[in-house]
């Protein structure tokens, strides 16, 4: 049987806090949330749903995505990291999908979806500029020739983690140490949360073969 693909991502949601607001950047994407003053770091450009593809063949890949556009009047440091929500199991299908992430044309992230030691905990995108445009590219493989009947009905989920340190105008200065996870902020730092939750269900068409 011929196995297909449905990748969606469910929903991505921007939290802003304890911010100083900047010119809007509005989402287009309908599977974008934004909340509080979410505009300004992190945008989805066109029309498109970050990373979403109904009916992949394995072997068939996607490939999506993001700005990062400092529209504020100081410069941020930025952190991405990936949490894994879902339970590792046998044939795992996050452990499966293969994905690249490049960062300002540099590769941030060679491996499986799950983003194990490259991007598992806090790692630096370094520092944006006022005015300053970068981009975030993240292209996922299905492989084609391994990817049995064993992975019919897996999902996994992943939530992508970004953070925006705000790093102060007279000295210009990187912080020397990650923001620690479930800090809850204060007063100076901006704090941008992508929830990029991965939903990825593998079902057989019928009467076709593989």
């Amino acid at each position: 049987m011929k196995k297909i693909i449905n990748i969606v991502i469910l929903s991505v949601a921007l939290l802003l806090i304890a911010g100083t607001r900047g010119d809007a950047k509005e989402f287009v994407s309908s599977n974008v949330k934004l909340e509080g003053n979410a505009n300004g770091i992190v945008y989805l450009p066109g029309d498109e749903p970050f990373l979403e593809l109904n009916n992949m063949v394995p072997g068939d890949n996607i490939k999506r995505r993001l700005i990062l556009s400092n529209e504020f009047t100081d410069s941020y440091e930025i952190f991405i990291r990936a949490e894994r929500i879902t339970v590792k199991e046998e044939n795992d299908l996050l452990e499966k999908l293969k994905m690249k992430i490049s960062y300002n044309n540099s590769l941030l992230h060679d491996g499986n979806a799950t983003g194990w030691k490259s991007i598992k905990e806090n790692t630096s995108l370094g520092k944006i500029r006022p005015g300053e445009t970068k981009e975030l590219v993240a292209e996922v493989n299905l492989d084609g020739e391994s990817t049995g009947n064993e992975y019919k009905g897996k999902s996994g989920e992943v939530n992508w983690i970004f953070t925006a340190v705000r790093i102060p105008s007279d000295g210009d200065i990187l912080p020397s140490n990650p923001p620690k996870t479930g800090d809850d902020g204060v007063l100076g730092y901006l704090r941008v949360i992508i929830l990029s939750l991965i939903a990825i269900r593998v079902i057989n068409r019928k009467g076709k073969k593989a």
